[in-house]
């Protein structure tokens, strides 16, 4: 909130939450509004996908209603059997608009007491009915829901394999102990991770997918989901059972060593460390985010919860891997390869699929998965900081960066930090070549050349990227363009690897005909992004000096050769 910002000042914002008009062209208006974001959506896969997993789960649970909103439902329907939805909307409001499950965060330049007065002054009138949060504690994918895999068609051409496994609601095991890691945390480390021995790393080199992630995904009050998604290739469709048993096999390994104390030491480190240096958020995603964290950590809590920790409790951790089974699998296959296969159509986003059952023999495949020597746990993180310290302001500072080295080659510009005082470092390369942005050919070779590269760093700097280095490297209308930062402390490490890879790098040919296939299947699905993307696409290409449609790119891939 900006000093003496209206919005905490007029008192009618506040008297939203008290006694809201809800005037009939009011909602009537909102409706409209609900049924066209829905109708933007209902070509958009995130949400078809989303719905789907809703629709096929127990319809007896409420988990499975339509999740957002239409015309149907929230008008035609209701005037056909009789309800009022004016009259719906102000009981809703009555029975659940209550202090007491109602979080409220306001940031801003005043004083703390002057911003508690000015809170209570608006929102003491906002009623405590002492209502208790619904909560389910019965699971929406039950034992009928379970060993089911799910072949779906989407609107893009894309190729994606869900896990999903159904386990207890991890929230009341921090909720009083914020010093505790989320055992769902612990183990999305561990199985997402991309260096040497992880599971992608392997499944990379069978050349069956391009990225992998893992860990806990919310559900409601009572229950809550564990989920690996993965990207495939289109030889990787064809091998989505080998890719379950690598999982297994993978979690059969996790069962086998046991929770570590050391890495949780490590995640500990790490989420200290970024809390202690934070970069300062925007004031709109920080209030958000407290606003929810109020409903999940104790007052005094809030601002560290899920940063500080202290508190290693492996037998959650292992009531967790112990729902992670074949008897509990949930499978969704999505590829446009698929739709000679589907046989039904979900009811709100008209999403072609078609459900099975796992056969028993594939379940004790499964159950027999044993383990797999190229899997291995990750090894401790070399790019842990461990030295904070800062360099001692200069007498005087350039208010704009300065030139400290110039070759016929190169040029070095300097900027010492003297606003944020951080051990943090960023250092910005820029690689210039005429040929950049020639044409279409050009532009696309030098893209898939980035990519390649990125991806071939990936084992070595995803352990980087946890430690809070990260880097880019990305083709622009120059050239290239280099980006690392982080703590400076192991930045250097990180930047010299880079660049002596990349004066070393060769192509790998199997790497090149799969990303080239991403690259290409992502130019195609430009036409069904949303009207405002190709907006903004196309916009810019008016604006600029000269451009290449997405049409001029895709032609010219026929030419990209290794």
């Amino acid at each position: 909130m900006r000093p003496g910002h209206v919005l905490l000042s007029d008192p009618r914002f506040a008297q939203f939450f008290v006694t809201p008009l809800f005037t009939e062209g009011g909602v009537d208006r909102e409706v409209n509004a609900v049924n066209s974001e829905h109708e933007k959506n209902i070509q958009n896969d995130y949400w078809r996908l989303a719905q789907l997993e809703k629709s096929t789960a127990d319809p007896t649970h409420d988990f499975s209603k339509f999740g957002t909103g239409n015309k149907d439902t929230l008008d035609i329907i209701p005037k056909e059997q009789g309800i009022n939805v004016r009259d719906a909307l102000l009981e809703f409001h009555a029975k659940w608009y209550s202090s007491n499950i109602m979080a409220l965060a306001v940031l801003g330049k005043e004083s703390l007491d002057e911003l508690e007065e000015m809170v209570l002054s608006l929102f003491s009138e906002v009623e405590n009915k002492s209502v208790s949060v619904p909560e389910w504690a019965r699971h929406p994918f039950g034992p009928e829901q379970c060993r089911k895999v799910g072949y779906v068609v989407p609107v893009k051409d894309i190729r994606n394999l869900y896990i999903t496994f159904p386990i207890p609601d991890l929230h009341p095991h921090y909720k009083t102990a914020v010093s505790v890691l989320d055992p769902g945390h612990y183990l999305g480390h561990l199985i997402g991770h991309e260096g040497p021995g992880s599971l992608l790393s392997y499944l990379k080199g069978r050349g069956w997918v391009n990225s992998l992630v893992g860990g806990q995904k919310s559900g409601a009050k009572g229950f809550a989901f564990f989920v690996v998604n993965v990207d495939l290739t289109e030889e990787g469709i064809e091998h989505v059972e080998d890719i379950v048993t690598a999982v297994f096999q993978y979690l059969n390994l996790l069962k086998k060593e046991g929770p570590q104390q050391w890495v949780f030491d490590e995640c500990r480190d790490l989420s200290s460390m970024t809390f202690r240096f934070k970069d300062k958020e925007q004031p709109q995603s920080y209030t958000c985010g407290l606003a929810e964290q109020l409903h999940y950590y104790p007052l005094d809590e809030v601002l560290c919860g899920g940063y500080l920790l202290s508190e290693f409790k492996p037998e959650l951790i292992n009531m967790v891997l112990e729902h992670l089974t074949p008897e509990s699998i949930r499978i969704a296959v999505v590829g446009k390869a698929l739709e000679e296969k589907v046989t039904c159509t979900e009811k709100w986003y008209g999403t072609c699929y078609k459900m099975e059952c796992v056969e028993e023999e594939l379940l004790q495949r499964w159950r027999d998965a044993g383990y797999n020597d190229l899997l291995q746990l990750p090894s401790r993180n070399e790019f842990v900081p461990t030295n904070f310290d800062l360099y001692n302001d200069p007498q005087e500072t350039n208010r704009l960066p300065e030139m400290i080295s110039q070759t016929p080659f190169a040029r070095v510009w300097f900027k010492q930090d003297d606003e944020y005082k951080l051990p943090k470092a960023v250092v910005f390369t820029e690689l210039f070549s005429p040929v950049a942005y020639l044409d279409p050919h050009h532009t696309n070779q030098l893209h898939i050349f980035a990519q390649l590269f990125r991806d071939a760093l990936t084992e070595y700097t995803y352990a980087a990227d946890l430690a809070g280095l990260t880097y880019s490297l990305s083709n622009s209308k120059y050239g290239l363009t280099l980006l690392v930062k982080g703590y400076n402390d192991k930045l250097h490490v990180l930047l010299e690897k880079i660049m002596e890879r990349m004066t070393s790098f060769t192509v790998d040919p199997k790497r090149f005909e799969i990303l080239k296939d991403a690259y290409v299947r992502g130019l195609r699905n430009f036409n069904a992004d949303q009207p405002h993307q190709h907006v903004v696409h196309y916009t810019s290409l008016l604006l600029a000096e000269h451009g290449w449609t997405k049409e001029e790119l895709l032609e010219a891939t026929n030419d990209t050769k290794r």
